[in-house]
């Protein structure tokens, strides 16, 4: 399964919500695109998101983008 998170660079929702789907078995084998304009803060939330998955060994992998309409391509609806 593919999840886009627009707006994740806002710590707030971003890392929120990466934790909520961190703790989802439902959701897990989950690739989770990170996206937001703010590239600065993105890479932020991104880089906090790697380091957990490195200290935690859950089943998903990550990415980011700046470009909504690319991470959307193959996501689930």
């Amino acid at each position: 399964m593919k999840i886009v998170l627009i707006g994740a660079g806002s710590a707030q929702f971003g890392l929120g919500t990466l934790g909520d789907v961190f703790q989802s078995e439902i959701l897990q084998n989950s690739h989770i695109t990170l996206v937001d304009i703010n590239e600065k803060a993105l890479e932020a939330v991104y880089q906090k998101g790697v380091r957990f998955l490195e200290r935690n060994p859950l089943p998903y992998t990550l990415s980011r983008t700046t470009d909504r309409k690319e991470a959307l391509v193959d996501a689930d609806f």
